[in-house]
């Protein structure tokens, strides 16, 4: 039996879910999905689709409970908001 045959279980970890084990063969689909094999912030929220999940999650807590938002988050979200408003308006009026 060669190990690419073997089954076994994995935690997946993504940023807007909670953690789960699957088996290897389904970890490899949810890695590109947005899952990861780490539960460490660096990781989770890397690249572009981190980036987003980070937006979510900030505009989530924003809504929920903005009195326990940074400065730095508040700036971000507002920041994001105003560039995907700008995108849109450059778009529509292009």
């Amino acid at each position: 039996m060669t190990s690419e045959n073997k089954e076994y279980d994995t935690w997946v970890y993504h940023a807007l879910h909670e953690a789960k084990v699957v088996k290897s063969s389904d970890a490899e689909i949810l890695f590109k999905k947005g899952w990861r094999d780490s539960p460490d912030p660096k990781i989770l929220f890397q690249g572009f689709r981190g980036k987003w999940y980070w937006l979510i999650l900030a505009f989530k807590k924003l809504i929920n409970s903005p009195k326990k938002l940074s400065f730095t988050e508040l700036l971000g979200v507002i920041g994001s908001i105003a560039s995907i408003i700008g995108l849109v308006l450059t778009i529509a009026l292009y």
